[in-house]
């Protein structure tokens, strides 16, 4: 994935007529690459870096990058994709994933659901909340393009894990937040099958919980 050379001082987007952003606060992107001249610069990324099975359009492909203004929020409302969370990560405004890569490999390997929640809490309690607002569908009518929007007032969530119990790998994302962000991320999730999707909020002390129940006409069992 190609990222575009930018200038000190500017700030990035992708150009795809399908993403768009508003500015909240008006947090600029660190300045990415070697900006002396026009090269661009490479930034390699996994799916397993990066998130499983996020559904559909949201493929590693090749994404340049234009000068303007946005926030976090908006980056993370409209940039959920594997490519624009690898340019994401490149420009240390998200950063997928947990500190260790072990956790990271296990969480990714785990079986069921109870095993990806468990691995990702650690010694931490995990706590229902209705703090954090899952609204996803009840009823999907394609399994392989589910949207999903997740929100939060609170401060001080580090990251962000999705989990889907029925599906061949249930961690469907895992990422981690920059300081300061706002909680307000969109995606399309690919669900094998109707399930239970959960949402955990990883704070320093507790693991915060939203789950619901999806029920699914055609399901999804590709990556």
């Amino acid at each position: 994935m190609a990222i575009s050379c930018l200038r000190p001082g500017q700030t990035c987007w992708p150009s795809s007529k399908e993403f768009s952003g508003r500015t909240t606060h008006g947090r600029r992107l660190r300045t990415i690459g070697n900006c002396s001249n026009s090269r661009t610069a490479t930034v390699k990324a996994t799916p397993l870096e990066i998130g499983r099975y996020l559904a559909l359009d949201f493929e590693m492909t090749e994404k340049q990058l234009l000068p303007m203004s946005l926030s976090r929020r908006a980056f993370i409302e409209k940039g959920t994709s594997l490519g624009l969370l690898a340019a994401a990560w490149a420009a240390g405004l998200v950063t997928p994933g947990m500190l260790r890569a072990s956790v990271l490999e296990d969480a990714f390997a785990a079986k069921t659901s109870d095993q990806v929640a468990r691995i990702l809490a650690g010694e931490l309690n995990i706590n229902p909340s209705k703090e954090i607002l899952l609204n996803i569908p009840a009823t999907a009518e394609n399994g392989a393009n589910v949207p999903v929007t997740i929100s939060s007032n609170l401060e001080g969530i580090q990251s962000i894990a999705i989990i889907a119990e029925k599906n061949p790998v249930p961690l469907v994302g895992l990422f981690r937040l920059a300081n300061d962000t706002e909680i307000y991320l969109q995606a399309r999730l690919k669900l094998a099958s109707s399930s239970h999707v959960t949402v955990l909020a990883n704070t320093d002390d507790q693991i915060l919980s939203s789950r619901q129940y999806v029920k699914v006409t055609v399901g999804s069992c590709g990556p």
